[in-house]
């Protein structure tokens, strides 16, 4: 199963209005697309979290490579396909013909321009429907085409053109500065959720939807006040 981390900062166990949660994740990680689902959900029961989505460059510099030369691709597939009931098979035709290279700079770029016009729950759904471009139905996300009608559909037609998208592109460091913030935090894995909450940092596991809700209120009721694992 796919390891989820939250990280909370507490503050007597009680959480107040508005919660900051950074979503660390990649456009083409497969686990991170099956947990979009829980995601939402989670983010529906919870309406005192404000979400900030930041793509971390899971296949970047030396991981950009033919995607038929990631091997372990279909049983991992399968994996988040029994587990989320997610299609795939846009990938999984991609995967077959071998030839796609995966390059995380394309698509965390397009995030980061979309997040200087909008925040929150736009950003959220213009990263889920790029997962489903590509693991769905295989559009390639190197190509302004595919960016055009999710930019439509989040509001964005007036403020993102052609050119715009072009630009972000053609320029990996919009992406490499999204990475930085990965980093900074020492986040390796996807996808990764850390909540700030005025001083004290907590992180948590859960595998299923039942036990990221446990965990999640185990910690805002524990008046912890130094670095914690809940659910490790």
């Amino acid at each position: 199963l796919s390891t989820i981390y939250i990280v909370f900062k507490s503050h007597k166990g009680v959480i107040t209005m508005k919660e900051q949660m950074a979503y660390f994740t990649d456009v083409y990680c497969g686990w991170c697309y099956g947990f979009h689902h829980d995601l939402l959900t989670f983010l529906k029961d919870h309406p005192e979290i404000e979400l900030s989505v930041i793509p971390s460059g899971l296949f970047a510099g030396s991981r950009v490579k033919p995607i038929g030369e990631f091997t372990q691709i279909p049983s991992i597939n399968q994996s988040i396909q029994e587990i989320y009931q997610v299609d795939l098979s846009g990938q999984n035709r991609l995967f077959q013909e071998g030839a796609y290279r995966m390059n995380s700079d394309h698509p965390s770029a397009i995030l980061a321009l979309i997040k200087h016009h909008t925040k929150g729950s736009a950003v959220l759904k213009a990263l889920g429907l790029m997962q489903e471009a590509f693991f769905k139905d295989g559009k390639p996300l190197d190509q302004i085409a595919t960016y055009l009608p999710i930019i439509q559909n989040i509001g964005l037609a007036d403020q993102i053109g052609k050119d715009d998208l072009a630009g972000a592109l053609e320029n990996p460091e919009l992406a490499y500065e999204e990475y930085r913030k990965a980093r900074a935090l020492g986040v390796e894995s996807y996808p990764t959720l850390a909540i700030a909450h005025n001083g004290s940092w907590y992180k948590l596991k859960g595998q299923d939807m039942k036990a990221l809700q446990d965990n999640y209120h185990k910690i805002i009721n524990l008046p912890l006040k130094s670095f914690g694992c809940i659910g490790c």
